[in-house]
């Protein structure tokens, strides 16, 4: 399974990650792994933007199919939880 090499932003803490991810996966499969990778909660909806390129993923879309080169940089958006 081949992989990439991206730059990932937490975009609520601007915590950034540098790691491998599969490029055929679908990104809803991947969005856990970046989660945990990040340490933010899996719960609520969450998107992955390419930053490098100006585009958003769609949860279908895998990393090959978008044409993700190899240290794109990318920000994961989410509506972040909040003790009561």
């Amino acid at each position: 399974m081949a992989k990439l090499n991206l730059i990932i932003r937490d975009g609520v803490t601007g915590k950034q990650i540098q790691d491998e991810f599969p490029v055929d996966v679908p990104i809803r499969d991947l969005l856990p792994d970046i989660s945990n990778k990040l340490t933010i909660p899996q719960s609520g909806s969450r998107k992955l933007i390419n930053k490098t390129q100006s585009f958003e993923y769609n949860d279908d879309d895998t990393l090959l199919s978008r044409d993700t080169n190899e240290n794109d940089v990318c920000l994961l958006t989410y509506e972040p939880e909040f003790g009561v």
